[in-house]
């Protein structure tokens, strides 16, 4: 996938190589797992848990709170 991308848009990547961290080559699991972006995933990780929590009802989520 990477090489395809690459390819076709070697104007835009110039290396397999992840920009970020220059350690490990640029994949779609590296992208999620990628140390430089470690905190910001954790905040995105609580933000929706939040968002997700809150838009549960109160009744439903004292019974959550019980178990």
């Amino acid at each position: 996938m990477n090489e395809k991308r690459y390819q076709d848009q070697e104007n835009v990547y110039h290396s397999f190589i992840c920009y970020k961290c220059i350690a490990n080559e640029e994949t779609s699991d590296h992208l999620a797992a990628c140390p430089v972006d470690k905190e910001i995933w954790k905040q995105l990780e609580e933000k929706i848990a939040e968002k997700i929590w809150d838009s549960i009802s109160s009744d439903s989520q004292k019974k959550v709170d019980q178990h």
